[in-house]
């Protein structure tokens, strides 16, 4: 609630001042987030850090590849998936994208590519998209500390070894932080684009190999604290093993492995 009222008092225009109270109210700071070994592990933190402060946010791999996530205010569980097929560091941005979508009130599916879907808008939808996209770049690297902090390290240019450093650094993409330079005036919107475009024509070079152990990607996808929540529910008799399994988009056959999955990831390191 408390999270709904911070988006209920912040217009589209303040998405910047409302990405500080957002971060605050999550409790984690910046030395917090750069200290962060990878980005398997700050994707992990802030969905930990989104679904303790009232949101679920689960995980699937989708049909719909230009389909970075989707979110879906309720009253009481608003919630948000992601596509687990995008890089990590993308889904960290569409965390926070959805969440701002969230915040302001609104359902909503993102695209993957965000430029061109931004630009094939119009009124308030548009300025509502931008404000989104705003909040999480700002969240996740705030303006006034990239200026304090990546300045330096691009004083010799804008390479893409240097914009590697900082997203790693961050755990954000080269993408985010290309744009928080445009924003700051330190590339033109010609270099952003030819950046992007030759980003992206390497991206669709590369293909990730699936597969994995099943039940640690059932696990992810729903997280630990759902899966968790579930199990506590038929501990307590509330549902038999056939609705448990239901709730996990499982077999009841495969329950136990799962459990072990859930026991392995809640048990401290």
């Amino acid at each position: 609630q408390i999270l709904r009222d911070l988006g209920a008092a912040a217009a589209p225009d303040r998405a910047a001042e409302l990405a500080g109270k957002v971060r605050d109210y999550l409790g984690v700071d910046l030395d917090a987030q750069m200290g962060w070994p990878s980005v398997d592990a700050a994707l992990d933190h802030w969905r930990e850090a989104v679904q303790a402060a009232g949101v679920w946010v689960f995980k699937r791999p989708f049909k719909q590849q230009d389909v970075a996530g989707f979110c879906l205010d309720d009253a009481r569980h608003p919630l948000m998936y992601l596509n687990n097929e995008q890089p990590k560091m993308r889904q960290i941005f569409t965390l926070f994208h959805e969440l701002a979508h969230l915040l302001f009130g609104f359902n909503h599916l993102e695209r993957t590519n965000v430029e061109h879907y931004v630009a094939a808008m119009s009124g308030h939808e548009r300025q509502v998209e931008i404000a989104c996209n705003g909040f999480a770049g700002e969240l996740l690297a705030p303006s006034e500390h990239f200026r304090a902090y990546a300045g330096p390290a691009l004083s010799g240019g804008v390479t893409d070894d240097v914009l590697h450093s900082l997203a790693n650094n961050y755990c954000v993409s080269r993408e985010v932080v290309l744009r928080k330079c445009l924003n700051q005036n330190w590339i033109d919107q010609r270099f952003y684009d030819e950046r992007v475009a030759e980003w992206k024509r390497r991206a669709e070079d590369r293909k990730e190999s699936k597969g994995g152990d099943y039940y640690a990607n059932q696990g992810t996808y729903l997280g630990a604290k759902y899966t968790a929540l579930a199990f506590r529910g038929y501990y307590r008799g509330a549902y038999d093993v056939d609705q448990l399994a239901a709730y996990l988009g499982i077999k009841s056959s495969n329950i136990n492995q799962l459990e072990r999955w859930m026991n392995n990831k809640l048990v401290p390191k």
